[in-house]
């Protein structure tokens, strides 16, 4: 199979995941900014806006890894 198949049955499979991801990150992000939980509820919201980022960067990693040429696609 080639990288570019490869890389077009990866974003059919993992977009409507992703942004269902996107989403997360927002709400989690307005309620950081706008209601400045304190405490134990801070610190949720902070693993989670964490694990978000980690979404996001495995996600370009993967993409990247399937992307021909590399070079390109990494300063694209």
């Amino acid at each position: 199979m080639s990288p570019q198949i490869r890389l077009e049955r990866y974003e059919q499979r993992t977009e409507w995941p992703l942004v269902a991801v996107a989403l997360m990150f927002l709400a989690l992000y307005s309620v950081r900014v706008l209601a400045t939980p304190h405490g134990e509820a801070e610190r949720v919201i902070e693993y989670a806006l964490f694990a978000i980022y980690l979404v996001f960067v495995v996600d370009y990693v993967l993409r990247l890894s399937f992307a021909q040429p590399r070079a390109k696609s990494f300063f694209a």
